[in-house]
């Protein structure tokens, strides 16, 4: 700071900035640069204004000698003199017919030629008004003569260089001042150096880290990628497994199953002699044709909603318990024989005729009528055996159905898994883009703050630059 205070606070002559005498001649010389220019541009005009006038003088010359080389005649006073001639020998009465019409027709044409000749004396006038223009222009460039600001401005130029011979000395000091400042900005560069080289290393090893990390982020979320592609491949494969498996069995297995068990039971109350207790048998243990019943347990726990409770038997509704009702006993009948047969009928097509709940529901399952009576009960056995041969008729038919729209779903489920993949994979490329945004915006970031650092390092540098400019001027 010492040697940049010497170097800035004085002068080439010794003496302050402040009263150098060039300062002054510097601010006159500039002044009579500007006259000059000035000067020249009031020239410059004048000679304009002479070019065009010259052109236009030229101009107008060529065209009045045009015309006049046309015209049969050049002045005013030829064509009176024709014209006179003319009239005269008309007034004689010397001449002919047709020579006195060919007489008054060039009278007249001359007439006409007198006007146009009449315009050259007009144009040959303006001609001369511009010609004497020109000579009061060419008058006017003597008032521009800049010879004495010329000589103004050699004798301030020399008085320049015998100010820049004296000062030598004092620019040598200054030379020296600026060597110990370039020497001293030489140390300072190469502290500045090496603190930048640390600076860079650290950052490199920093970016490294930083780079190590988003690449170790993105191969853990690959890796998480690929693990749930492949557990979701495991359970859709499952699933279609699972969906064809159930295609392949047979169709109507549970209808016909159904049908068995009820023909069964039915065949248990239609054979004679059986009591009850025989029938609750038959009802419990009747093995289908198909095999053993899968009769279907209510699950009072997961399909009842929550809050319901099981009514009195006195408030439930009776209309959806299907239940053959007891006719009302005749009054005044003779009491009979209970051992014959035709009482036993009686008695029998008079009982209540009820059915389990999963009986019934097995009926509503195949859509076939639940008897209401013994009497009823034949008709349902032939509607349940024809439901049963419809079953094994269209069996085929419809497991070919089930495999069919079983092998659509399947397809269905694999084009929605490849489609949610394709998202899951434009997501995955939509953060691939984020987080390299986010690694060039701190890269940038970085590079800000080195240039920061570096243009702090560089400021003597600019006060460098500023004494080197200082010194050239006063060389000039």
């Amino acid at each position: 700071t010492a040697v940049k205070d010497k170097i800035g606070g004085r002068s080439a002559n010794g003496k302050d900035k402040s009263d150098d005498p060039r300062a002054k001649l510097r601010e006159e010389l500039k002044e009579i640069r500007d006259k000059q220019a000035g000067l020249k541009q009031s020239r410059q005009k004048v000679f304009d204004q002479l070019d065009a006038i010259n052109k236009s003088v030229k101009t107008k010359v060529a065209e009045l000698r045009a015309a006049k080389d046309k015209a049969a005649y050049k002045t005013v006073g030829e064509i009176d003199g024709e014209i006179s001639k003319l009239e005269s020998a008309i007034q004689s009465g010397r001449l002919k017919l047709v020579e006195e019409k060919r007489a008054i027709n060039d009278i007249t044409a001359l007439r006409k030629s007198r006007r146009v000749v009449e315009t050259f004396e007009e144009q040959q006038r303006v001609i001369d008004e511009e010609k004497k223009r020109l000579d009061e222009i060419r008058k006017q460039l003597d008032a521009f003569n800049n010879k004495a600001l010329s000589d103004r401005y050699q004798e301030i130029q020399t008085e320049l260089d015998k100010i820049n011979k004296a000062s030598d000395a004092d620019r040598d000091q200054r030379r020296s001042l600026f060597g110990q400042r370039d020497d001293i900005q030489k140390e300072m560069d190469e502290l500045y150096n090496s603190r930048r080289a640390l600076n860079t290393s650290y950052r490199e090893a920093n970016d490294l880290y930083y780079q190590w990390q988003q690449e170790e982020r993105v191969r853990r979320a690959e890796a998480a990628r690929l693990r749930r592609h492949r557990e979701h491949e495991e359970q859709l494969e499952a699933q279609i497994k699972e969906i064809m498996e159930q295609a392949d069995a047979p169709a109507y297995t549970l209808e016909i199953e159904s049908c068995d068990a009820i023909v069964a039971y039915l065949q248990s109350h239609l054979a004679g002699g059986k009591d009850k207790g025989a029938a609750t048998a038959a009802d419990t243990t009747a093995t289908p044709v198909g095999g053993k019943l899968d009769i279907r347990r209510v699950d009072a726990g997961e399909n009842t909603p929550k809050g319901m409770v099981l009514k009195k038997k006195s408030e439930r509704d009776e209309e959806n318990y299907f239940v053959g009702k007891k006719q009302a006993a005749k009054k005044a009948q003779p009491a009979a024989d209970a051992s014959t047969p035709s009482t036993a009928r009686k008695e029998s097509a008079a009982a209540p005729f009820k059915l389990p709940l999963s009986v019934m529901e097995r009926f509503w399952g195949i859509k076939v009528e639940v008897p209401t009576s013994r009497d009823d009960v034949p008709k349902a056995l032939e509607a349940v055996q024809a439901r049963k041969q419809w079953y094994t008729e269209h069996q085929t038919e419809a497991t070919e159905a089930n495999r069919k729209a079983a092998t659509e779903k399947a397809e269905g489920l694999r084009r929605r898994a490849a489609d949610e993949l394709k998202r899951e994979e434009e997501r995955e490329q939509k953060r691939s883009e984020e987080r390299a945004a986010a690694a060039d915006s701190r890269k940038q970031q970085r590079q800000q703050s080195s240039g920061r650092g570096k243009k702090a390092g560089n400021k003597d540098g600019k006060d460098n630059n500023k004494d080197s400019k200082d010194k050239s001027e006063e060389a000039a």
